[in-house]
């Protein structure tokens, strides 16, 4: 082969070269423009959403209900433990007691006389008793700020158990009082927080959660 044919020869094969690189050009994904990139981007991002509010009713709400809580079972942990005080006649104990907790006008005398009663019952209810239900039913404001509250519960006092001072059980004979409907009126006092001021306690039929 002269180099004339030689060189025809290459100069096919670099055509032929070519033609396939181009093809592959044009096979190849398009890129994408500026516009496409950003509508691409628009899809894929999630929407921001605001934090969700805790409305002033709301916050009251869950405060009423968490310090009844705490309430409850400082009551329950009083009644466990009654005789640790039993050695102090005077019961000014039992002021103090009532003192700490949060209550005001005929709540705070309800639970004086309770506390006082308890001081000298000899005896101990040994247990915790059950919120089966507690509703805030109304709540009213004054320039937009929670001021007084209504709430009705229902309290489950069946685990609790009596023992005298010598940690014998006791057997009582009336059951009446292991279920109490309690219906409470609140107020928001100022750097107390809520407070309970009146507790309507009825006998009631075991509770409905």
């Amino acid at each position: 082969m002269n180099l004339r044919n030689v060189l025809v020869a290459m100069a096919c094969s670099m055509a032929v070269l070519l033609a396939g690189c181009a093809q592959d050009v044009d096979d190849a994904a398009p890129v994408p423009t500026d516009g496409q990139t950003d509508e691409r981007a628009e899809v894929t991002t999630p929407a921001l959403t605001a934090p969700p509010t805790t409305s002033p009713e709301d916050e009251a709400e869950q405060q009423i209900q968490g310090v009844l809580e705490d309430f409850v079972a400082d009551w329950d942990n009083y009644r466990a433990t009654t005789s640790d005080y039993h050695a102090d006649d005077e019961g000014q104990w039992v002021v103090d007691l009532v003192d700490s907790w949060p209550l005001d006008l005929d709540a705070y005398n309800l639970l004086l006389d309770w506390a006082g009663r308890w001081s000298t019952a000899g005896m101990e209810l040994r247990g915790e008793s059950m919120i089966v239900s507690h509703d805030v039913v109304v709540i009213g404001s004054e320039d937009g700020e929670p001021e007084h509250a209504e709430s009705e519960a229902c309290l489950d006092m069946t685990e609790l158990e009596p023992f005298d001072y010598d940690g014998q059980a006791v057997d009582l004979a009336d059951d009446a009082t292991q279920y109490q409907a309690w219906n409470i009126t609140w107020a928001n006092v100022p750097d107390a927080g809520w407070t309970l001021i009146d507790i309507d306690v009825t006998v009631d039929e075991p509770c409905e959660a």
